[in-house]
């Protein structure tokens, strides 16, 4: 499904401190990814490098984070799982659309309509159910 940010929605505030994300950083993201047969450590270079990344840390550690793809939707969103339900997913996602917001673009997600979770926290950060994509995988 994808969503589009709906800008007559009044965004949450951010409560973590967000930081652009490092190259880096790519290695620990795709280890920490449950997408690893559709993403390679470099594809996650090159969105960091070429697109936006943001994360926050918890005592030096990167516990959340999202970079948007390059067809510009926000994705990669994950928080660790020791550390959800603190917020961090909500400041993540609100950061996100702020600086898309900031360059002119308009925010947008896609997620998959059995993932409720990620739903309801789009939904809630202000995004809007906008139309059904599908995907296919080219060899």
């Amino acid at each position: 499904m994808k969503l589009v940010y709906d800008s007559n929605v009044p965004l949450p505030t951010v409560k973590s401190h967000i930081v652009d994300l490092l190259i880096a950083d790519a290695p620990y993201i795709f280890e920490n990814s449950k997408y690893k047969e559709y993403i390679s450590i470099e594809y996650i270079e090159d969105r960091i490098k070429n697109g936006i990344g943001l994360g926050t840390y918890e005592n030096e550690k990167l516990v959340a984070w999202a970079i948007t793809h390059d067809d510009g939707a926000i994705g990669f969103l994950n928080v660790l799982e020791d550390y959800r339900r603190k917020g961090y997913g909500m400041d993540v996602t609100v950061a996100m659309i702020k600086r898309l917001l900031e360059l002119g673009q308009l925010p947008f997600v896609h997620i998959e309509e059995d993932n409720v979770k990620s739903m309801n926290l789009a939904l809630k950060a202000g995004f809007r159910k906008d139309r059904r994509v599908h995907w296919i995988k080219l060899y």
